[in-house]
């Protein structure tokens, strides 16, 4: 079976020489040395192809980089390829040895508490934006520090794990959710009752820290 890298050089060479004849100056010979020179072109574009082709076969060496040769003699590589060398302990062809990150460890755990805990502080500002009616700032309240309340919420109740943690925060999911609804209709009375809801839900979620 013709290599296609081979048959790929050829034909670019046959091109390459059929446009470099375009601009040559045109003379007048008879049929005969006109099918001459032709055919010594064409063989000559033919071998050089064949010089050039030199086909190897085209595997690829483990663990090396990406790579592609038209007109060299290196042969294409996978993406798939291992290298034993890796350089991040990340890679999914290393065993992790050399990774610095641990999920969930202490270390970790104990800032994602930090976070949810500032979260509890910054709660009530909700209470305050709603006596005034100013419902921008229940929007905005929720868009800083708290904006990543829910995520941290979540990774604490799988680090827990027990169905009692999963279940409160679920219930200030809900509950909160409630309030801000009644914010975005500017109810004051909905949103105070449901404000005071959602405090006692996050609260019994954090007895659980």
């Amino acid at each position: 079976t013709p290599n296609p890298i081979t048959m790929f050089r050829t034909f670019a060479l046959l091109a390459l020489a059929a446009s470099a004849s375009a601009f040559t100056p045109t003379m007048k010979v008879n049929g005969g040395l006109q099918t001459k020179i032709a055919s010594a072109v064409g063989a000559a574009a033919v071998s050089a192809g064949v010089m050039a082709g030199a086909p190897t076969e085209s595997l690829a060496a483990a663990g090396t980089g990406a790579k592609l040769s038209l007109f060299g003699q290196a042969p294409m590589s996978s993406p798939y390829s291992a290298d034993s060398n890796m350089y991040s302990p990340y890679s999914p062809f290393g065993d992790g040895a050399d990774s610095v990150y641990n999920a969930k460890d202490a270390e970790e755990v104990k800032f994602v508490i930090g976070k949810v805990k500032e979260s509890a502080n910054r709660f009530p500002n909700f209470k305050g934006y709603i006596q005034k009616k100013t419902w921008l700032e229940v929007y905005s309240e929720s868009q800083r520090q708290m904006y990543e309340l829910r995520r941290n919420m979540n990774y604490l109740a799988d680090y827990k794990g027990t169905k009692q943690v999963k279940a409160a925060t679920k219930d200030f999911y809900v509950k909160f959710e409630k309030m801000t609804d009644a914010c975005r209709v500017k109810n004051q009375a909905a949103a105070l009752a449901a404000y005071d809801e959602a405090k006692a839900a996050f609260d019994a979620y954090l007895s659980y820290l």
